[in-house]
C-alpha cells in the first residue's frame, strides 16, 4: 500500500495578529462608544450634582423653620450697625465696606454676632440660621473662611474663600479676611434688612406659594474668589449677596444681568425652596408676573409657577 507523504505539505495558519485595518476599525469603533458615552456619563454626573443642590437648599429652608420656631420671626438679611465691626490681627476694628465703582456709592455692611438675634442680629440669614445648620461652633467662634458646603451649588465650582482684592467694579474694606461666599439667595420680602423681620402669619399668600430661598445669578468672570461684588460673604448682613429681589432666571455665563436676580449652572433653570419647605425647579422661560407674585408676601396673588 502506497503510504501518504506528507514531507512536501505546508500547513498554513492564520496570524492572530490584527492587521493595521482591523486596528484602525476599532479605534474608530472605541471613538465612537467614546464620544456617545461621554456625553451620557456627563449627564448623569449633572444629575447628581442637582439632586445635591436640591438637598442643600431644602436643607436650608428647613434652618430657617427652625430659627422660627426658636424665636417666632425668620431671620433678617441683617445689616450695618457701628458696633459691629471685624476685628483686625493688630486689635483695630473696621466696619466692612464695598465702593461701587459706577455709582461712586460707599456701601457699609454690618457683621454677623452671636450674642445678637432676631432685630439686632447684624449679620445675614445665611449666618443667623448656622446653629439650626449644625454649624453652631462656627457661628460662635467667627471663623469667617470656614468651609461650609451646604451653601454651596455643586455644578458651580467654587475656590476656597479667599481676601477680597479690588477689580474694575468695585473697592473693598476687609483688610484681608478671608470670608465663605453662599451660591443661595433669600427673597428680600421674606428676608427684610434690620431692624425688619417677619413671622410665617405675614405671608398671606400661603406659604406653598411663595418663594423662600433660591440660587442667585452668576457671571463668571465678575464673581471671583477674590470679589464681593454682589457676592458679599454670608457673614456680612444687609449685602446683596445674600438677597435677591429680581423676577429673572438666568444661566450662568458671561455679561448676562446678574443684578437682582436669580440664576445657576444648572440647564434650563435654578432651583428654590417656597416658605412651607418644598423645593422645585423653575425654568428659565418662567414669566415675570409669575415670579413676581411669587415673591411678595401679601399680593394676594395664587398663580403657581411651571416647573
Amino acid at each position: 500500500m502506497n503510504a501518504f507523504r506528507f514531507s512536501n505539505c505546508r500547513l498554513h495558519r492564520r496570524s492572530s495578529a490584527f492587521t493595521l485595518i482591523e486596528l484602525l476599525v476599532v479605534i474608530a469603533i472605541v471613538g465612537i462608544l467614546v464620544s456617545l458615552l461621554g456625553p451620557a456619563v456627563q449627564r448623569a454626573r449633572e444629575s447628581a450634582r442637582r439632586l445635591e443642590c436640591e438637598n442643600h437648599i431644602r436643607q436650608l429652608a428647613l434652618g430657617v423653620t427652625l430659627f422660627h420656631d426658636s424665636f417666632g420671626v425668620i431671620p433678617s438679611n441683617g445689616g450695618a450697625d457701628p458696633k459691629s465691626t471685624l476685628t483686625l490681627v493688630g486689635g483695630t476694628e473696621i466696619q466692612p465696606t464695598t465702593y461701587e465703582n459706577v455709582t461712586a456709592i460707599t456701601f457699609t455692611w454690618g457683621v454677623g454676632n452671636p450674642n445678637w438675634v432676631g432685630k439686632k442680629q447684624t449679620g445675614s440669614w445665611c449666618y443667623s440660621i448656622l446653629p439650626k445648620i449644625e454649624q453652631g461652633a462656627a457661628y460662635q467662634n467667627g471663623n469667617c473662611g470656614v468651609s461650609l458646603p451646604l451653601f454651596a451649588c455643586p455644578s458651580r465650582p467654587r475656590g476656597p474663600a479667599m481676601a477680597t482684592a479690588d477689580d474694575q467694579y468695585a473697592r473693598y474694606q476687609s483688610d484681608g479676611i478671608a470670608m465663605t461666599k453662599t451660591d443661595y439667595a433669600g427673597n428680600g420680602a421674606t428676608f427684610p434688612d434690620r431692624p425688619d423681620v417677619i413671622s410665617f402669619r405675614a405671608i398671606k399668600d400661603g406659604l406653598s406659594q411663595t418663594l423662600l430661598i433660591g440660587e442667585k445669578a452668576f457671571d463668571p468672570v465678575v464673581q471671583l474668589d477674590t470679589s464681593w461684588y454682589w457676592d458679599e460673604p454670608i457673614w456680612l448682613g444687609g449685602s446683596k449677596g445674600t438677597m435677591r429681589t429680581g423676577t429673572k432666571i438666568l444661566t450662568d455665563r458671561v455679561g448676562i444681568e446678574f443684578r437682582e436676580n436669580w440664576g445657576s449652572p444648572h440647564d434650563g433653570g435654578a432651583m428654590f425652596a417656597f416658605a412651607d419647605g418644598h423645593v422645585q425647579f423653575i425654568t428659565t422661560s418662567a414669566d415675570w408676573r409669575r415670579m413676581a407674585a411669587a415673591l411678595s408676601i401679601d399680593g394676594g396673588e395664587s398663580e403657581g409657577l411651571a416647573q
